[in-house]
C-alpha cells in the first residue's frame, strides 16, 4: 500500500490536510503493525512475495509544512517520496487549486529545504512544473510541463534528484492521457504513481502505481482498513 499526503498542517481541515498530531500517531502505527518500505525497497523488490501488509508514504505538491514531516520521518529512522511542483516550489506562486477552494497561497517548500531533505535520505520526484491537469492540455504542453519538471530537479538537486519518479497531478485515472502514459519511457521516467486508491500486488503496472489518499477525516480504524486494502468511505470534506 502506498499512501499520499499532501498537507502535514494544524491550520488546515480539509480534503488534502492531515494534523501533525495525526499524522505522527498513523506513522506509529504504521511502525508497529506494517512493514515499512523506502521508495528503494518497494521498487528492487517489487516481484517478491510478502507476508505481511508492507506500506510506503509518498508526499504531493511540496507545501512547507512537508519539511517537518521530512525531518520527523527521519528520526524514525523512515524515509518518505515527496513529489514537488518545481515551479511551484522555491517561489512566489500558488497552487492553482489552494487559490480556487482557499482563496489564497498556501507556503511552499524552498529548494533549500528541498536539498536537506534529499539528504536526509528522502526521495524527490517529479510533480511537473506548475501542477495543471495534464488532461487539460495538448500533447506537447503536457510533455513539456513533465520535461520541465525533471530538468529543474536536475538543475537543482544534481545526484539527489529521482527525475524517473513522477506523479501526475489530481491523480485520478483520466487525469493523465493514455497518449502522455504510453511518451513516459522516453522522456526517462521509470514509475509513474496515481492517486485514485487501491493497492499494489505481485507484478503491479510501473506506469499506474495506485496511491491511497489520507486525509484528517480517516480515524485509525479507517487508516488501518486503507493500508489493509479495504475501499474506505470518509464523508466528503471541503
Amino acid at each position: 500500500t502506498v499512501i499520499v499526503y499532501h498537507r502535514i498542517s494544524d491550520n488546515f481541515s480539509d480534503s488534502v490536510t492531515v494534523s501533525v498530531e495525526k499524522f505522527k500517531r498513523q506513522v506509529q502505527i504504521i511502525k508497529k503493525k506494517y512493514n515499512f518500505l523506502s521508495m528503494q525497497n518497494f521498487l528492487s523488490n517489487a516481484k517478491l512475495p510478502r507476508f505481511k501488509t508492507s506500506v510506503m508514504i509518498t508526499f504531493d505538491d511540496g507545501y512547507r509544512d512537508n519539511f517537518a514531516a521530512a525531518k520527523y520521518l527521519s528520526e524514525q529512522n523512515l524515509t518518505a517520496t515527496f513529489f514537488v511542483s518545481t515551479r511551484i516550489v522555491g517561489t512566489d506562486n500558488p497552487f492553482p487549486h489552494d487559490i480556487k477552494k482557499l482563496g489564497k497561497k498556501v507556503e511552499s517548500l524552498s529548494w533549500e529545504e528541498i536539498f536537506e531533505m534529499a539528504q536526509l535520505g528522502h526521495s524527490i520526484g517529479s510533480h511537473t512544473a506548475t501542477h495543471p491537469n495534464l488532461s487539460m492540455l495538448n500533447e506537447s504542453e503536457a510533455i513539456q510541463q513533465i520535461r520541465f519538471g525533471q530538468k529543474d530537479l536536475r538543475k537543482k538537486l544534481g545526484n539527489y534528484a529521482a527525475p524517473e519518479l513522477f506523479a501526475y497531478p489530481h491523480g485520478r485515472a483520466e487525469d493523465l492521457p493514455q497518449t502522455v502514459r504510453h511518451m513516459l519511457p522516453q522522456l526517462g521516467i521509470k514509475y509513474c504513481f496515481s492517486a485514485y486508491g487501491g493497492v499494489n500486488y505481485l507484478n503491479f503496472d510501473a506506469y499506474d502505481i495506485r496511491r491511497q489518499g489520507i486525509d484528517q477525516g480517516f480515524s485509525d480504524l479507517a487508516f488501518k482498513a486503507a493500508l489493509e486494502g479495504w475501499r474506505v468511505r470518509i464523508p466528503k470534506r471541503i
